[in-house]
């Protein structure tokens, strides 16, 4: 794509800042995996309290008071660690948001330099389509100058 002779001064800061959006896209996927196991854990509470309290209801009556106390401790306990857990997803759907936006951020650096670089690309393509006009217009005019001595 670029022609031979073409050096954009600000390469290396250019492949800097792909690096950096690469390492966004990948904390950014990290981050995503976090928060699917934390939704996950989330989930299975919910799924686990569901299933207590079916097993509560469905065996009614024949639960000693014993069994009732001890149940009624481990449903209020995962409410607890329910309540705990959503904090934690909270947090992280947090933590993805800024993520996305650093991930923006980082995108919207890159594409300046690349915009810079493509300016400077088309600029130096303009100024050599100059100078190969020059070449051409000073040659057409020497062999046009041969051929009116040689007409003398």
């Amino acid at each position: 794509m670029m022609s031979q002779g073409f050096e954009f001064r600000l390469k290396k800061v250019l492949e800097y800042r792909e690096e950096k959006v690469k390492q966004a896209q990948k904390s950014l996927t990290e981050a995503r995996i976090i928060l699917m196991n934390e939704e996950g854990r989330l989930s299975s509470l919910k799924d686990e309290l569901n299933n207590v309290n079916i097993t509560a209801k469905g065996e009614g009556n024949l639960l000693d008071l014993q069994e009732a106390i001890t149940s009624c401790r481990y449903m209020d306990y995962l409410d607890v660690c329910i309540c705990e857990q959503q904090h934690r997803v909270s947090e992280k759907k947090g933590v993805l948001e800024d993520k996305r936006c650093e991930i923006l951020e980082r995108t919207r650096e890159r594409k300046i330099l690349s915009t810079l670089e493509e300016k400077q690309y088309n600029l130096f393509l303009k100024d050599m389509d100059i100078k190969e006009q020059k070449l051409s217009d000073e040659f057409a005019l020497s062999i046009y100058n041969r051929r009116c001595r040689q007409e003398k």
